[in-house]
């Protein structure tokens, strides 16, 4: 009998040895763990580089709009440049007090609210005292050192204020909320908000004042910058921080170390039982 080997057919697979040429075997390939997720919200959280470049040009929007309205690119005499400059730093306390909570409050929520947060404040603060800062020079609006110093304590106590109310608006939200849910509880927090910096101009409107400082106006993000900057015809500069606005200030930030211990109260548990592969009753694995 022809005992010939037959050939090969193309279309037949050849045997697998489990090696390759190398001689080194392949790992099995598992048909039952899932592929990692991937983030679709990634691109909507305007993490801190995007955050950075908007922060930036809002910034720059603000100076243009207010130098523009006061005219000091035509005639920049020292009082339109200094009435130009309170409205400029108007808009930029209007920027982190209202427009940074609707804009994160509009988004995904982060994995860690907290850290994205701080990560934000980082991005804000440094930009707002490079505007605050250069006020004392004299070819500026040549303010005091003090009222320099009030201006930007006060703008950062509030920055660490409304970042923890928002912190604590973000690590208290439940990811297992339904969409009607989670809208209306930031349209709350948003209120909150809108509440903190205008409730205290709207009060100063009718309600009677200190005669060195206004602490209704002290008691709001935009308020404060605009008392502390208040024309004062008895001070020989014009402006000046008195007893009032550092009290005003110290309470800020005062309230403000609060509201980060209680964020860190709040948050830490549930990001525990996260880290352990726990998780919180209310929400889904």
């Amino acid at each position: 009998m022809d005992e010939t080997p037959q050939p090969i057919s193309e279309s037949t697979p050849a045997p697998s040895t489990g090696a390759n040429e190398a001689g080194t075997s392949e790992p099995a390939v598992s048909y039952t763990t899932a592929p990692p997720r991937r983030d679709r919200w990634a691109h909507r959280r305007t993490e801190p580089r995007p955050f950075a470049l908007l922060w930036i040009i809002y910034l720059i929007a603000a100076a243009l709009v207010s130098f523009g309205i006061a005219g000091t690119f035509a005639y920049p005499t020292a009082e339109l440049y200094k009435h130009a400059t309170r409205v400029m730093l108007f808009l930029a306390c209007l920027g982190f007090a209202i427009f940074w909570p609707m804009l994160r409050l509009s988004q995904a929520r982060p994995e860690r609210p907290r850290l994205s947060v701080i990560l934000d404040l980082l991005v804000l603060l440094p930009p707002l005292q490079c505007v605050v800062w250069p006020q004392a020079f004299d070819w500026m609006s040549r303010w005091t050192l003090g009222v320099v110093l009030g201006v930007s304590l006060a703008s950062i106590g509030w920055s660490l204020l409304v970042g923890a109310v928002l912190a604590l608006a973000l690590s208290t939200e439940s990811p297992s909320l339904a969409t009607r849910e989670r809208t209306g509880r930031r349209s709350l927090w948003m209120i909150v908000f809108l509440a903190a910096t205008v409730l205290g101009p709207a009060c100063s409107l009718s309600l009677p004042g200190l005669p060195d400082c206004d602490p209704w106006l002290m008691s709001s993000p935009v308020g404060s910058v605009l008392e502390i900057l208040r024309a004062r015809n008895w001070s020989p500069d014009g402006h000046a921080m008195t007893t009032g606005h550092w009290w005003g200030v110290a309470v800020t930030w005062g309230v403000a170390m609060l509201g980060w211990v209680v964020v860190g109260v709040v948050g830490r548990p549930a990001e525990g039982l996260r880290a352990g592969g726990i998780v919180p009753a209310g929400e889904h694995a």
